[in-house]
């Protein structure tokens, strides 16, 4: 009887645990900017989605190794994410590119919403 009780509620944990990580995934897979490109084949989303899940798995390494100072972490975390960028660039026809870079730079040329602090004691 215990036997059948510890095996229920270790499914219903496990069963539990792997939607609670799903959920997330689902939710950044919508606002990934390469997916937005238009014309997209299905093999190219696929290649996208592959490329994104193994940064993302190197990112989390490099988070979770103690031996690394912070510093030392941001730095290899910012040459993952160059090495990442190149890999999903080179996914996308030249047409694709040229349209992910115009809509890259009208993004980031908007100017940041939050008002200038004044400085204290003025």
């Amino acid at each position: 009887m215990k036997r059948i009780f510890f095996s229920l509620a270790l499914g219903i944990l496990l069963s539990s645990a792997a939607s609670a990580q799903a959920a997330p995934a689902k939710q950044k897979q919508g606002t990934d900017k390469y997916q937005k490109v238009s014309g997209l084949t299905t093999d190219q989303q696929q290649q996208l989605q592959k490329i994104k899940t193994d940064a993302k798995i190197k990112r989390d390494a490099i988070q979770n190794n103690t031996a690394l100072s912070k510093a030392d972490k941001n730095k290899q975390i910012q040459e993952l994410n160059e090495q990442e960028h190149q890999q999903r660039l080179a996914v996308l026809t030249p047409d694709q590119q040229q349209q992910f870079k115009q809509t890259h730079k009208m993004k980031a040329a908007k100017p940041a919403a939050k008002p200038a602090a004044a400085p204290a004691g003025k």
